[in-house]
């Protein structure tokens, strides 16, 4: 990619972060209003850490298609990439086809595409201090739970990864989607942690309950350091939707509890 990295060294400047929320709506504004395409890019490459969320999503897309420089819309296009969503693949297919579309652009297109259908997203573990290994999990129930357990675990783990990936100094991914060993986190210099535990999902009349109870260990070494916990509760039958946003709706809580701890770690 082309040459930003002072631009992403001055974000703090640029973007005052007072909260996710905040974060992201300034990022967005900024993409789309910017008359510095430097500011633009370096909106554009923010973007890419919060995956899942769809305003990021769309924004990116929109830069993608409309900004009048080569180097945002390339910038766009990688950070697309990294978001991993797969419904963005027509439009990169289209954008790296064009025998109209600007160079680089076509170039970050491609590079965003092999990510997407590989389904590993690309890592930058420049400034990271943290990887977190998210667990497999495990859904409490008997039979009768079956036909919602695969939603709630992959909605909660994939939540909490994005949640993970868009803490500045923490990954919860490594290169080529492979769990790092411990040769590989001291070369990097980098701290290994595990989030697992238990969902607990039970119907009650009218409403679907769910409860976390997780734990952060070492990795991978798996010592215990500290456990929390959170409910929640949504009306409906249980279904595997109404199942993943009761979960969805927990995941924040678990990784609030589950930062504080990893911050006296830093």
């Amino acid at each position: 990619m082309r040459a930003i990295t002072s631009l992403l060294a001055a974000a703090v400047i640029l973007f005052p972060f007072n909260s996710y929320a905040d974060t992201v709506e300034v990022l967005v504004r900024s993409l789309k209003t910017s008359s510095n395409y430097k500011v633009r890019v370096t909106a554009a490459t923010l973007l890419s850490r919060y995956r899942g969320d769809r305003r990021a999503l769309a924004a990116l897309l929109r830069a993608l298609h409309k900004d009048r420089h080569p180097t945002v819309r390339g910038t766009a296009a990688f950070s697309l990439g990294k978001l991993g969503d797969s419904s963005v693949i027509p439009d990169l297919e289209k954008i790296a086809k064009s025998r109209k579309e600007d160079r680089y652009v076509r170039k970050m297109a491609k590079r965003a595409l092999k990510m997407l259908k590989s389904g590993c997203p690309a890592v930058d573990l420049k400034g990271k201090r943290l990887y977190i290994h998210i667990g497999k999990f495990k859904v409490s129930g008997g039979h009768y739970y079956d036909k919602v357990k695969p939603a709630a675990l992959r909605t909660f783990r994939k939540n909490l990864a994005n949640l993970t990936m868009r803490v500045p100094y923490m990954t919860a991914y490594w290169p080529k989607c492979k769990a790092p060993r411990k040769r590989d986190l001291r070369r990097k210099k980098i701290k290994g942690f595990m989030v697992d535990g238990i969902i607990v999902i039970k119907q009650a009349p009218g409403e679907v309950r769910c409860k976390v109870k997780a734990i952060v260990a070492t990795f991978p070494g798996k010592s215990i350091k500290m456990s929390t916990s959170a409910s929640a509760a949504v009306g409906g039958s249980l279904t595997p939707d109404s199942v993943s946003t009761c979960v969805e709706a927990i995941a924040p809580v678990i990784f609030q509890g589950v930062r504080q701890y990893l911050v006296t770690q830093l």
